[in-house]
């Protein structure tokens, strides 16, 4: 329900480098504070991206993908 069609590689990077706790807390959390009729795909992408970027650096993880 997050993908916009082009954020699969650093959904995998996240899912691979931050805790599952970690995760599972924003995903309820976006669940909890979204509703499915009121928001578009690509906004509530947007919203879960940022969320995890957060999260990120708080916990000083770099989510970079090096090619």
């Amino acid at each position: 329900n997050y993908n916009d069609g082009k954020s699969k590689g650093f959904y995998c990077l996240a899912v691979n480098l931050l805790p599952l706790p970690d995760l599972m807390g924003i995903i309820a959390t976006i669940n909890d504070t979204t509703d499915e009729k009121d928001i578009d795909k690509s906004a509530k992408a947007k919203k879960i991206t940022d969320m995890i970027k957060a999260k990120a650096n708080e916990l000083r993880i770099e989510l970079k993908l090096r090619k």
